[in-house]
């Protein structure tokens, strides 16, 4: 085809159209649809926890960026892409605030393109309630007929609604409601286990549940036994002259509390590293073993068992600290306090009596008496100890604290805590070992007598407690 320019105007038409046919469309001209987008459009997630947003995003000329908003959940965030790619999968992990309120929220997902074309989803995310957290004592041991109290704690955030404990085989099913709404509690429920109950374990379920339905539950074992009427009970572990290493029959002997039926009681020293004991119901490890769960865990319930963990009493960082110990077998309970002695510990005893082999002038002559060990192996400024000391076959003893005379230290033994009266000689005949036994004050105060028992021995005594121990050798 020809073309014949005529003048200057036409020839700016023709090179106008010229332009337009031969260069086409701009590069940067908006053509097309908006990008698609497919996400996961419903979350859910704890105040505190993380939730993913997750789907796919195409578009032929590329995108440029995802947004994801929503202010209550304070999410403002922009993914740039600057290499433009046409499909971008979308991955991207959120932590909710920890103050978000439970609710559901929606959240804005905004992909564009580089012509700024864009399109939104709406992913709904569901701010739920964690369950309560809960702790709870177990095993718990009770006989029929008796009581068991339920100890622990709960808590939540969002407030406790109610605790149900349950077990069939018990005929329990307690609700505590609690309208409130507290966000923690302390579970201190006592229940008598009813008389038609079979001896054996049972699982018992603590249900704690919170305000929006939220609930965990614990399991607490009850094992129901027979009562048994103990007439002795004893103490072995590291508070004992010996320690661990202290012999089978040789364990210290506990006291009943003659106003409290079912509890009994002993006197203990105490220091660090030495602080360890276990109540048995026999003077040997095998049998009744009470000790603890964990006595790493504050409150650790008692367990009867020879793989119980020892009660350790506090390390007071004192040598010795004094406690009372006091022990309900039936119950499962014991309890500890501190003694603070008083006064001015002596600085010396003695041992007087008779029977001694290697000491012929000593029959009860105070100038002759046996010096003792004070302090010994730093066990206390109120311990005294003499070993090796050789028995005949008939030994009778006390304890005096001078060789001048029988003032003003006089030691015997408490006639309310020994037995087999021997009348005929005069005093109380008794058998090797004897375990922290009582002793007394006082001018005419009983003496121990050892008949047919000759040997080695050692004597132990605590001036402060008022115990003593003897042992053979």
């Amino acid at each position: 085809m020809n073309f014949k320019i005529t003048n200057s105007w036409q020839a700016i038409v023709l090179l106008l159209l010229s332009a337009t046919f031969f260069g086409g469309c701009s590069e940067d001209e908006p053509t097309g649809p908006p990008p698609t987008a497919t996400f996961t459009t419903s979350l859910a997630g704890t105040p505190g926890g993380k939730i993913t947003f997750q789907g796919m995003a195409t578009d032929e000329n590329g995108i440029v960026s995802i947004h994801l908003s929503n202010g209550d959940l304070l999410l403002d965030k922009t993914i740039e892409l600057p290499d433009k790619p046409k499909s971008y999968e979308l991955d991207y992990e959120f932590e909710i605030p920890l103050e978000t309120a439970i609710g559901d929220y929606q959240v804005t997902i905004t992909v564009k393109n580089k012509f700024n074309k864009s399109v939104e989803s709406i992913v709904k995310v569901e701010a739920t309630a964690q369950p309560p957290t809960a702790t709870f004592t177990t095993p718990l041991n009770g006989s029929i007929g008796g009581k068991i109290t339920f100890k622990g704690t709960a808590a939540d955030k969002n407030g406790i609604a109610s605790i149900r404990l349950s077990n069939i085989g018990l005929s329990l099913d307690k609700t505590i409601l609690l309208s409130d709404n507290p966000k923690s509690y302390i579970l201190d429920y006592e229940f008598e286990i009813p008389s038609v109950t079979a001896l054996g374990e049972y699982q018992v379920a603590i249900t704690v549940k919170n305000k929006f339905n939220k609930s965990v539950e614990s399991l607490v074992k009850v094992v129901v036994a027979n009562t048994t009427n103990y007439e002795a009970l004893w103490v072995g572990g590291g508070v004992l002259l010996k320690g661990w290493n202290t012999p089978e029959g040789k364990f210290y002997e506990m006291r009943k509390d003659a106003a409290n039926p079912g509890w009994f009681e002993i006197l203990l020293p105490s220091r660090a590293g030495f602080n360890e004991i276990k109540f048995l119901g026999q003077n040997s490890w095998k049998g009744d073993n009470w000790g603890v769960v964990d006595n790493a865990v504050a409150n650790s319930p008692i367990l009867n068992s020879e793989n119980s963990e020892p009660i350790k009493l506090p390390d007071l960082g004192k040598k010795p600290a004094y406690y009372k110990v006091r022990f309900n077998p039936n119950k499962s309970t014991y309890t500890f306090e501190e003694i603070i002695p008083s006064g001015t510990p002596p600085t010396q005893m003695f041992i007087v009596g008779s029977g001694f082999t290697g000491f012929p002038n000593l029959n009860w002559n105070p100038s002759e008496a046996i010096p003792m060990t004070p302090n010994p192996s730093q066990l206390g400024a109120w311990q005294f100890l003499a070993e090796g000391l050789v028995f005949s076959d008939n030994v009778a003893l006390k304890f005096i604290g001078q060789n001048t005379g029988w003032s003003p230290i006089d030691v015997g033994f408490d006639e309310n805590y020994l037995v087999d009266n021997d009348l005929n000689s005069g005093g109380w005949q008794i058998l090797a070992p004897v375990n922290w036994k009582v002793t007394k004050s006082g001018d005419g105060t009983a003496d121990l007598k050892f008949v047919n028992q000759g040997g080695s021995y050692t004597v132990y005594f605590d001036y402060f407690l008022k115990r003593a121990v003897i042992w053979k050798e």
